[in-house]
């Protein structure tokens, strides 16, 4: 339900794989998972079959019970990718077009006589974002529709429709309600009948219900078990509960014809700056990639297709405490035997002198945000411009990281600077 980033995936390609790369990859996890940096399920699929899967962690740390390939996580927002095909299929079916006017359907919703369902599908809509509201702070409550929909009409619209894109989770909660009128069934229903038995996804449900599925966690100086948010709140936006594999073969069902037509994945797929409809471009290097992420309570999930080379990638996490990308780019890398780094998590203690010497606001004309930096517990932390702070481990007595957001600073006192390191990129920042 997190807004989405859309993730560049910086690694080359090669079209094969190895066991000793299978070996690598299956280390690199069991690493995370015994440094509290990942819980989860990772799964590959390769025309329709699996080629991948490693599952490492705990589905219910009280219990002890561990995560397999048939356990069920949160989704999230891979929801919308979902509630996007059953809005093409309806279109298919000649119940809805992607000109209707929202109007047809929430007439005291802010410019609903301008807002297409086109618009919602691709968050061009304006619609502010009810995840932004306090309502979600009771997201572990049920909320009836009512309920939901009157929070959005109390909302200003943020940009006239069609203007600009800007992530809004209101756009696929209003699009689950609209595919509830069309089919005069719950959204569940329409799920299951068009899209799960079709299928055959043993695992994938809206909601939970009495069904067993992971439990999710916060890393606060050890796993702390999370709520779970209530799927009437979210709705299609991110109520959905599947498994990697069942993601693996919905995503290759999708791009290979067989639950819409071509006409509507072409529709579905047409992009703009990289944003479709329920589908964001992910590019491996040069192969161009669509899917889309997940970030509910403690749950973090990613999946991915590549229509050119019939791959699928998903990683589904019910306790994350380390980069995703980084982790999608490693398991991407090992099954094309590409060169790929088991993480370290060895740190260092630095005498507080030292630590101190670092302390201060950092700025730099590259970036639209100071850091500021400072010790605590014996240690360093920084944080951004109206951002959460984070801690920073040792890794040599000027160089510090933080793994879990996959950022790297090294200070250089002498010079009053510090250059931060993140995504690849180096920005050099002036102690102020």
């Amino acid at each position: 339900m997190k807004n989405t980033i859309i993730i560049l995936f910086l690694c080359l390609f090669t079209a094969c794989t190895s066991v000793q790369h299978n070996n690598k990859m299956d280390t690199y996890l069991e690493t995370l998972a015994q440094n509290n940096a990942f819980m989860g399920d990772v799964a590959l699929m390769k025309t329709g079959k699996s080629v991948y899967n490693k599952s490492v962690g705990f589905a219910v740390l009280s219990d002890s019970l561990k995560i397999n390939n048939q356990t069920r996580f949160s989704i999230g927002s891979i929801s919308k990718t979902f509630t996007s095909v059953l809005v093409f299929k309806a279109i298919e079916e000649g119940k809805i077009g992607l000109t209707d006017k929202l109007d047809k359907f929430f007439p005291r919703i802010k410019n609903a006589d301008l807002i297409t369902i086109d618009n919602m599908l691709t968050h061009r809509s304006g619609i502010y974002n009810i995840t932004d509201t306090k309502v979600f702070n009771q997201r572990f409550e049920g909320k009836s529709r009512e309920e939901l929909i009157g929070f959005i009409e109390q909302e200003n619209s943020l940009f006239a429709p069609g203007s600009e894109f800007r992530y809004s989770n209101s756009n696929y909660l209003l699009l689950s309600y609209i595919l509830e009128d069309l089919y005069g069934i719950s959204f569940a229903e329409i799920l299951s009948s068009v899209i799960v038995k079709p299928l055959n996804l043993k695992n994938t449900t809206f909601g939970v219900k009495d069904l067993p599925v992971s439990d999710s966690y916060i890393f606060n100086s050890g796993w702390k078990k999370e709520g779970r948010t209530s799927a009437t709140i979210t709705m299609g936006a991110g109520g959905i509960y599947s498994t990697a594999e069942d993601l693996n073969k919905f995503f290759y069902s999708l791009f290979t014809g067989k639950i819409l037509s071509q006409k509507s994945l072409d529709d579905m797929t047409k992009e703009n700056a990289g944003i479709a409809s329920g589908l964001f471009v992910m590019p491996f290097y040069a192969i161009k990639g669509y899917g889309h992420t997940g970030g509910i309570d403690g749950y973090r999930s990613i999946a991915v297709y590549f229509p050119s080379i019939d791959l699928s990638c998903t990683i589904l996490s019910n306790a994350l405490n380390y980069n995703l990308n980084d982790i999608t780019i490693a398991m991407l890398s090992g099954f094309f035997n590409k060169p790929f780094e088991i993480p370290d998590f060895s740190q260092i203690k630095i005498d507080p002198s030292v630590l101190n010497e670092y302390c201060g606001v950092y700025s730099s004309t590259q970036l639209p945000i100071k850091v500021t930096i400072t010790v605590n517990n014996g240690g360093l932390v920084g944080q951004g411009t109206g951002q959460s702070s984070f801690t920073l481990d040792a890794v040599s007595e000027n160089i510090f990281r933080n793994i879990a957001v996959g950022i790297v600073l090294e200070f250089d006192s002498l010079n009053n600077s510090m250059t931060l390191k993140q995504a690849g990129q180096n920005f050099l920042m002036k102690r102020e």
